[in-house]
């Protein structure tokens, strides 16, 4: 969330700004669906990146640098973060105007490297290879902590992890009064009758909540066949009208992304089958003009959630319904395990996204990608056994503990540490240290299948142990460090980060003040300011100039 980190820098006095791109729709038609659902292997067989993309690509990058920043941002700053493969092509003219810059390039997607091994001529391949040969001389390069994410040219002694965060007092998260649960509650059934002629029953029946893009990858079609199996089954055991939940799927549009119409009109298709005629009028489904809080209260009052991406980076949607003590339902794909504990906090479901590599992919609108049957099962579960559901409820709400490292504090000191890093040379001596130490590769044997659901669980299990977090963390993330991992070591040695109470730590905005004012090249000596950090990031709406939204897979 970028807005409230560029609210804490200020308070802190960090001199950080945040640049985003000027729009171009035929620009984003190349970003989203050539570029990004390639590299996340999402898109049809007909999508081919041409050379006519690379030059309206290209000529879009360098018309942005040489208007707005090449005379003035450029020259300043002495660390960029680049954030995405969308602003990549800018950066050989941010070595032309100042080559003694440092560049951190961020990447929030999941790349199949999986593909890009396995099809060197493929078009994920082909992307990838295009974006490396300017990705390729960054100082530091930021993926999310999924070890499957890394394509293999990215050097293990360059590489860190870093999640997507949310955070606490926004417009997301904030607790609502009854009168605002109701004033939002009506807003959005105004929205949904306009768009489909349908409204939610919010204090009448449960709903099961997904909050999402109207993206290929976020699962929608798979949701609405579970959602069918689990209304098949109250019809057949006659529940009470009452206990019969709605669906609702919400989400945010966005200027760089010509998806979320389209897939908007691929689930009104869908729902128009006749197999659907029974159920259709209780999902509804509405595309949101950009209100945090409206999505806010649309959680607070779901019965549970469901996040059933095939592909994903790191949802913070799902680390917005744990901290809101809903009972989640996701498939185990990306960074999702990374939040979701199996059977503890919630419940992961196996999913073979778009197919594993060489195998022909699916069409989610014929058949389901995942075990819609197991999802089926446990929103059953969670629906008809108050108890369960509660423990479950209990269980996310009361694990907050663990998710601070997905919020904003933890992420401004990941950032801090990253570009004063970079900028005096300790972190990439630190990593040349691991790698060299380590003598191993994060290259790691892919194994992105998920566990399957066992049936004979009913109940949220305990905490996990130190041992079992470092272990499920080892098996996702691979050999490389998180950037927490490195500052931990740094200010609390001997210490595991999972043992320390972070609550208290970051309430007393200790490790701010490390992170600040212990590392003396990070600051400069002559005016006490800090150095510049520049971040660039693809355009999201029209009408904001310096600070624009962060995308919902961040």
């Amino acid at each position: 969330m970028r807005h409230a980190l560029m609210r804490l820098f200020r308070l802190l006095n960090v001199n950080v700004r945040w640049f985003v791109m000027k729009p171009k729709p035929e620009v984003f038609d190349i970003t989203k669906r050539r570029m990004h659902n390639v590299l996340q292997g999402v898109a049809g067989k007909d999508v081919i990146f041409t050379d006519e993309d690379q030059t309206i690509y290209e000529d879009w990058c360098r018309d942005n640098a040489e208007r707005y920043f090449a005379d003035g941002p450029f020259v300043k700053t002495d660390v960029f973060v680049m954030d995405d493969p969308q602003v990549v092509a800018m950066l050989p003219i941010i070595k032309k105007v100042n080559p003694t810059a440092k560049i951190i390039f961020r990447c929030h997607i999941e790349v199949r490297n999986d593909i890009i091994k396995a099809d060197p001529e493929s078009q994920t391949a082909k992307v990838w290879n295009y974006l490396w040969n300017f990705i390729k001389d960054s100082d530091l390069f930021v993926f999310h902590p999924v070890k499957t994410f890394v394509p293999d040219q990215v050097p293990l002694n360059r590489l860190v992890y870093m999640p997507a965060v949310t955070d606490r007092l926004d417009g997301l998260n904030k607790d609502l009064r009854t009168e605002d649960l109701f004033y939002y509650h009506a807003l959005f059934n105004r929205i949904a009758f306009d768009q489909s002629r349908k409204k939610v029953a919010f204090y009448e029946r449960p709903y099961i909540i997904q909050i999402a893009r109207f993206d290929p990858s976020k699962g929608i079609p798979d949701l609405v066949r579970a959602y069918k199996i689990l209304r098949d089954r109250m019809a057949a055991e006659q529940t009470e009208q009452s206990k019969v939940p709605q669906l609702v799927l919400a989400g945010h549009g966005s200027v760089d992304d010509p998806d979320g119409t389209v897939v908007f009109e691929e689930l009104r298709e869908l729902l128009s089958r006749d197999e659907f005629s029974g159920i259709a009028n209780d999902i509804i489904a509405a595309r949101l003009f950009p209100s945090d809080q409206l999505l806010n209260a649309l959680v607070q009052g779901a019965k549970l959630a469901t996040q059933l991406s095939y592909r994903e980076g790191f949802e913070i949607k799902v680390t917005e319904c744990l901290i809101k003590g809903k009972p989640i339902i996701c498939y185990g794909a990306g960074g999702i395990p990374h939040q979701v504990i199996q059977y503890r906090n919630g419940i992961l479901v196996p999913v073979d996204g778009q197919g594993r590599a060489g195998q022909p992919a699916l069409n989610p609108m014929q058949v389901p990608l995942g075990r819609v049957d197991i999802v089926a099962d446990w929103m059953y579960r969670l629906l008809m056994d108050e108890e369960l559901c509660e423990l479950y409820a209990t269980a996310a709400a009361g694990s907050t503990h663990s998710y601070e490292t997905f919020f904003t504090v933890a992420n401004a000191v990941n950032w801090l540490y990253a570009a004063h890093g970079v900028a005096d040379g300790t972190l990439t001596r630190k990593l040349d240290a691991l790698a060299t130490n380590d003598n191993l590769s994060h290259r790691v044997s892919d194994d992105t299948a998920s566990e399957e659901a066992r049936a004979e669980i009913v109940q949220a299990a305990g905490p996990e142990t130190s041992e079992e977090f470092f272990a499920r963390r080892k098996k996702l993330s691979g050999r490389a460090s998180w950037v927490q991992e490195l500052w931990y070591e740094d200010y609390f040695p001997g210490s595991q980060w999972k043992d320390l109470d972070f609550g208290k730590i970051f309430e007393e905005a200790d490790i701010l003040r490390r992170a600040i004012h212990e590392h003396p090249n990070y600051m400069s000596e002559q005016s006490g300011m800090p150095t510049n950090v520049l971040q660039f990031e693809n355009e999201r709406t029209e009408s904001e100039v310096d600070i624009a939204d962060s995308d919902e897979e961040d």
